[in-house]
């Protein structure tokens, strides 16, 4: 299903892209995107592997602990906590250094490159203390909306904060990337009428 919706949407966006710079530079006709059976295997290949890849430290810590406390459950620690404010803190220095990028790129472009990668990194790191700080309302408005499965899995995001963190940010990145294309694609139109 993946591999279909991604075939359906690089084609969308292919074309969206091809239209607004035949209409403002030369004429352009994307190719027709090929799309075989064996791009499905590759995904499936590089997602299983990637997860594994991500399992190894979870399953290796896993494997080294006592199964009295494994079955007890994971509760978040001080350390976790104080792990991530400093994270965040770092993040912000990050996101501070991105202002002073962009305020450079009337100067440069890219200046202003630089300083749209240190803003997404400086919101990548802030990202586990934002869901540490949020994580109380979080709680209550899952568990309004599920019950007991949406207070867990709210308990989950909180307590498993190394993988949650991480997947919310690349999700973050993967949607900032197709809104900034999209506003891209919409500035050009509006420029040419």
């Amino acid at each position: 299903l993946g591999g279909v919706l991604g075939y359906l949407l690089s084609q969308f966006l292919t074309g969206l892209v091809g239209e607004t710079i035949g209409s403002l530079y030369f004429i352009l006709t994307p190719a027709l995107i090929v799309w075989t059976w064996w791009d499905v295997v590759y995904c499936i290949a590089l997602g299983c592997g990637a997860s594994l890849a991500g399992g190894i430290f979870p399953l290796y810590e896993l494997a080294r602990i006592d199964p009295v406390k494994a079955l007890r459950g994971r509760s978040v620690s001080r350390a976790e906590d104080a792990t991530a404010y400093r994270i965040a803190a770092a993040g912000c220095a990050v996101l501070l250094l991105s202002l002073v990028f962009l305020a450079g790129a009337r100067i440069n472009v890219y200046l202003g490159f630089a300083g749209a990668f240190f803003l997404l990194c400086g919101a990548s790191l802030i990202t586990g203390l934002v869901l540490v700080t949020i994580s109380p309302a979080l709680k209550k408005g899952l568990y309004y909306i599920s019950g007991l499965p949406g207070k867990i899995a709210a308990s989950n995001i909180r307590t498993n904060l190394g993988r949650t963190a991480v997947a919310i940010a690349a999700f973050m990145v993967a949607l900032s990337m197709l809104v900034g294309l999209g506003s891209m694609i919409e500035s050009f139109r509006s420029s040419v009428q």
